[in-house]
């Protein structure tokens, strides 16, 4: 038995207000919270929730979809899609046979009645909610209405999302060196020990301090540190794997983490770059740096060799570090090792 209008429309007004005070919750489970409501108000055979990014399309929260489950990229018929974007709102097909809709149906699927809304952001399809039923005229103009305000909370959910991840970006960025900081490298490093431990493989970790400077002249300006912290984080990033990631620790120092490498590899690509350094005098457009002449010193450890934590790690690193100064900086140190790098190096 069909409920009335009043009656649909007040649990269509509750959903909505049940939403909006879960708007805290992270996408995936906003997605979620919005289905079961969907769920409970429209009673559909089955229902799912999905983004469609650089024109691919995933599920991130379904029930009673077979074969479409989260994450997995699905098929959507460009004649529909291109239907949902002329229109820029819900459609409903309560017998499914000469509906644009009919391609949103999932191979196999025995669908009566469909109802779609898209998801918007700027004139552009983003998202899509999608309902179908095994029995004819399943969906009436409160369950539209109901997906209508679903779907613009969801858009609203993306745009939160989105501003949330460059916020995240900014928060691990030093904007002054142009790479990540020190917050982002305790993350990071934690992760690719749990990954290191998981698959069990090992990674390297530098830790990189600019010896003293020596200059023809006096420093013309006191934004020079700055220029040349910023030129070299440049010259290690060009000089890194992709898969590397360089980060600016504090003062003069930075850190690489180089997943899956070995410490021979790692000394290979640490003598580089001490090499780089020392040999190609820094530029930079003002000509703050010109005439300076500029040497690093690194120290290096291993995972798992020389530490199971942040804290190991990064302290065996800073006693490599200071070997590699005591021994007059411009050089490299691998930690435990009683000879530089640059020895070791010549006895493999």
């Amino acid at each position: 038995m069909q409920m009335s209008g009043r009656r649909k429309m007040d649990m269509v007004l509750s959903a909505f207000r049940e939403i909006r005070q879960n708007r805290q919750l992270d996408l995936p489970e906003f997605a979620r919270a919005i289905q079961q409501q969907l769920k409970i108000v429209c009673e559909p055979s089955g229902c799912a929730i999905m983004l469609i990014e650089g024109g691919k399309t995933r599920t991130i929260a379904h029930d009673g979809m077979s074969g479409y489950d989260c994450g997995i990229e699905i098929r959507v018929d460009a004649a529909a899609l291109g239907a949902l974007r002329n229109q820029q709102e819900g459609l409903m097909a309560n017998h499914t046979d000469d509906s644009p809709l009919t391609g949103l149906i999932p191979a196999g699927r025995e669908a009566k009645s469909t109802l779609c809304v898209p998801v918007m952001q700027n004139d552009v399809v983003v998202g899509l909610l999608y309902l179908d039923s095994q029995t004819s005229d399943a969906f009436d103009w409160e369950d539209l209405c109901c997906a209508d305000l679903m779907a613009e909370e969801l858009s609203l959910a993306l745009q939160r999302s989105l501003i949330e991840a460059r916020v995240s970006k900014l928060s691990k960025m030093d904007s002054m060196v142009g790479c990540f900081n020190r917050t982002a490298l305790e993350e990071d490093l934690r992760n690719e020990i749990a990954r290191s431990k998981r698959y069990e493989k090992e990674f390297s970790l530098f830790l990189l301090e600019i010896d003293s400077i020596d200059s023809k002249e006096d420093d013309p300006d006191a934004k020079v540190d700055d220029l040349l912290r910023s030129y070299l984080a440049g010259v290690f990033r060009r000089n890194i794997r992709n898969i590397d990631r360089i980060y600016y620790y504090e003062g003069k120092q930075f850190m690489v983490i180089l997943p899956e490498t070995g410490k021979v590899e790692a000394i290979t690509v640490a003598s580089r770059l001490v090499e780089m350094v020392r040999n190609k005098p820094p530029l930079d457009p003002e000509g703050l740096l010109r005439h300076k002449m500029v040497t690093v010193s690194i120290g290096i450890t291993g995972y798992p060799d020389d530490g199971n934590s942040n804290g190991e790690l990064l302290n065996a690193n800073m006693e490599a570090l200071s070997q590699a100064k005591s021994e007059g900086g411009n050089r490299l140190f691998v930690y435990g090792e009683r000879r530089t790098a640059v020895d070791a190096l010549t006895a493999m």
